[in-house]
């Protein structure tokens, strides 16, 4: 079967196994005739699924043959034929091999409507599997991803079979799973609410077990990461988001504090674990690096103001407790005892006008060199945060625009070529496609105000990139603008 060659057969084989799977039992005509001995399974699993469940192990190779070669949108089918038959699997290799493939499918299409089918399947295989950590390890992501209600009661579906699994060591840990998929617990009497009491009760756990807690697993602390974060993200009431405020602010504390726990996993992914710990990389700098820090900072250019401030609030928090990040640390030094002046306070202050002086005094200490932080954590943090004022169409933020905006002039002043002219080229590209173009050129301004490059060197190579590339691309920005202008006179 596997070696067929001609597609319209392989179709008819696919939507034949489809048949047996889903069309109910019709009674039996010919009672009189021997019946085939098929495997004895349970009542409720109709006829036709007997009959695959015969020859699971010539449709499995025919499923995974088609998996593996196909992305998400491709193989539905297939996927859907494989969550169906995946109760039955007993082998351990079979059901290693088709997680690995269900769990690349799940991360290559997190929003895919068809998800819930791949995360069912993966439920089936969860609690038996030999080596969960692969599993666990690559599940984080999608939970601060996956959005449709559905999936998400799937991924629960999925932690709570790895409870189940014998090679998860330790009560608590299967404990702290459960509790994670809690938080993600609806109320079955009304159908549209969240479950209120389930999920404070599993923040309630999740903060315990941080703060108790002197060795933190990694791949669980990961889980709570992402889950949070999704929960600021698209929890409307007020009570819930509160608790998953307090509860990744707790998250991050115990990070900065405790011992993180990352056990090793068979494959490739324990390859790249060996080799990071023969670099003597630190498993908490990769935690960070790896989850928390692209969720926060990703935060810091969401719409909802709201949670802007949330994710900095929780930036804050980790500026303190990652004082040995060589990238964070160093930001420590815009805190301070005083909240009229701590920056971190200051700058989702309430009142506008704390915002702009907080912008006016990083300023002033960057053009000042009054601190010493490096300027990749200044475009790796504070530009992401500065740059929701760049462009305002409200007049009344107009001078906190230009304290932004002198903030990224003062760090390009500071920074390397090609970070410099990545940034250049990113404003660039938005003027060319942008209805209203002035406030842009007001960044280009910016930009150009931060140029700090010795060029008089005829030798040196940013000299000729910029009479290349910078120099021409600005003359066609400013006759594209004088042409703007003067067609907006006529």
């Amino acid at each position: 079967m596997v070696a067929m060659k001609d597609k319209e057969m392989i179709s008819l084989a696919r939507k034949a196994f489809s048949n047996l799977l889903t069309l109910a039992n019709e009674p039996l005509l010919m009672t009189h005739l021997k019946q085939a001995e098929l495997p004895k399974l349970p009542a409720s699993v109709n006829l036709g699924t007997r009959l695959v469940v015969q020859q699971l192990p010539f449709v499995l190779a025919f499923l995974l043959n088609t998996i593996e070669k196909k992305q998400f949108s491709d193989a539905s089918s297939d996927v859907e034929m494989l969550a169906r038959v995946s109760p039955f699997i007993q082998s351990p290799s079979h059901r290693s091999r088709f997680s690995s493939v269900l769990i690349k499918q799940a991360v290559d299409s997190p929003r895919d409507s068809r998800l819930p089918t791949v995360l069912s399947a993966l439920a089936n295989f969860s609690s038996t599997l030999e080596n969960p950590r692969t599993l666990l390890r690559s599940l984080a992501p999608l939970f601060s991803v996956v959005s449709m209600r559905e999936s998400r009661e799937a991924l629960a579906g999925v932690l709570r079979g790895l409870a189940k699994n014998d090679a998860i060591k330790g009560d608590q840990l299967r404990s702290l799973l459960l509790s994670v998929a809690d938080l993600d617990s609806w109320d079955r009497r009304k159908v549209e609410e969240a479950d209120y009491e389930k999920r404070h009760a599993a923040y309630h756990v999740v903060d315990e077990y941080c703060r108790s807690s002197s060795h933190l697993d990694g791949d669980v602390t990961a889980l709570i990461v992402h889950t949070h974060v999704f929960a600021l993200r698209t929890v409307s009431d007020v009570a819930l988001r509160a608790a998953a405020s307090d509860s990744l602010q707790e998250v991050i504390k115990a990070i900065g504090r405790a011992v993180i726990v990352m056990e090793r996993v068979e494959g490739t992914e324990g390859k790249k674990k060996k080799e990071e710990e023969e670099k003597g990389t630190d498993e908490r700098i990769q935690l960070i690096d790896k989850h928390v820090i692209p969720l926060v900072v990703y935060g810091f250019g969401h719409k909802d103001q709201n949670i802007r401030d949330e994710m900095m609030r929780s930036f804050s928090v980790m500026v303190n407790s990652f004082q040995f990040h060589p990238k964070i640390g160093p930001l420590s030094l815009l805190k301070s005892d005083d909240d009229e002046i701590d920056f971190f306070t200051n700058i989702i202050h309430i009142q506008t006008h704390r915002r702009q002086r907080a912008l006016m005094r990083l300023s002033e200490m960057i053009e000042g060199e009054k601190v010493d932080v490096p300027v990749e954590s200044l475009i790796r943090f504070i530009l992401p945060l500065a740059e929701q004022w760049f462009v305002v169409e409200n007049s009344s933020m107009a001078a906190l625009s230009d304290e932004a905006l002198r903030v990224f002039t003062a760090i390009l002043s500071k920074s390397d070529w090609k970070k410099y002219i990545a940034r250049f080229d990113y404003w660039l590209r938005k003027l060319e496609g942008a209805e209203q173009r002035k406030p842009i050129v007001r960044v280009m301004v910016a930009i150009v105000d931060g140029f700090h490059f010795d060029i008089t060197d005829e030798s040196c190579g940013v000299r000729k990139k910029v009479l290349s590339h910078l120099i021409p691309s600005l003359k066609q920005c400013i006759d594209s603008w004088i042409d703007y202008y003067l067609d907006g006179e006529e």
